[in-house]
């Protein structure tokens, strides 16, 4: 029984090594990238970063697991050794990660989106994984939103610090100038108004409070004596 019990643990210590072996081959710092743009903008870009944590060169592949955008738009891919043009029907492909010392930037997946002036959203899913350990796959995820081109000058002399972006339980808003009496609110591209609470915290810095508004796009207003201030805000 006891000598059950010890095989039984070896088992698990050797699949624990195993599996953290291969693991600690490669990684990506971020596995998701949000790409959120108006349709002023041409072609769109993003990556994600593979990092190769060995010393030699390591065998790698992509598959594309999931494509959902809106129609009219289409999808590349750029790895390491190939462009993918457009990557919308390719299940996946081989590349080569170069170690970090011969191939330091050569490491990204980079997405580009052509719109075509089409606003709308989607997101596009790979896998990626080291040839021969599918198991000790990478997922990545680009969630893109393009956005019809609003008439409103964006942050005009880089008046108003707004931040994170895209955001979703708070938002923090820095400007020098303004008063804490100022007047802050949200406006929905539909042209709905939404008064969300925001208070004050010192140093030319508001918070406002967003959990409960519903992912988007938004025109923050900033209202301080005769001025009027705007910018972009992106909720996920």
């Amino acid at each position: 029984m006891q000598y059950k019990i010890r095989s039984i643990f070896t088992l698990f210590f050797l699949m624990g090594v195993l599996v953290t072996t291969a693991q600690s081959r490669f990684n990506a710092p971020d596995t998701i990238k949000f790409l959120v743009k108006d349709t002023s903008f041409g072609t769109l870009h993003e990556f994600l970063e593979i990092k190769n944590k060995t010393a030699d060169s390591l065998q790698m592949r992509w598959k594309q697991r999931k494509t959902r955008y809106t129609s009219g738009w289409k999808t590349t891919l750029q790895d390491p050794d190939q462009w993918h043009n457009p990557v919308d029907g390719v299940d996946s492909a081989d590349f080569t990660l170069p170690d970090t010392l011969s191939g330091p930037f050569n490491n990204k997946l980079i997405i580009g989106v052509d719109h075509n002036g089409i606003a709308g959203g989607g997101m596009v899913v790979f896998t990626v994984f080291e040839i021969g350990h599918p198991q000790d796959s990478v997922r990545l995820y680009f969630d893109i939103l393009v956005t019809p081109k609003v008439g409103l000058a964006e942050n005009q002399n880089g008046f108003l610090k707004v931040y994170p972006q895209p955001a979703r339980d708070q938002i923090k808003v820095k400007a020098s100038g303004l008063s804490d009496q100022s007047k802050i609110y949200l406006t929905s591209l539909s042209g709905q108004e939404f008064l969300v609470p925001y208070q004050y915290t010192g140093v030319g810095t508001w918070q406002l409070e967003t959990q409960t508004l519903p992912p988007g796009v938004y025109i923050l207003s900033v209202v301080d004596k005769d001025h009027l201030y705007h910018q972009k805000v992106y909720l996920h």
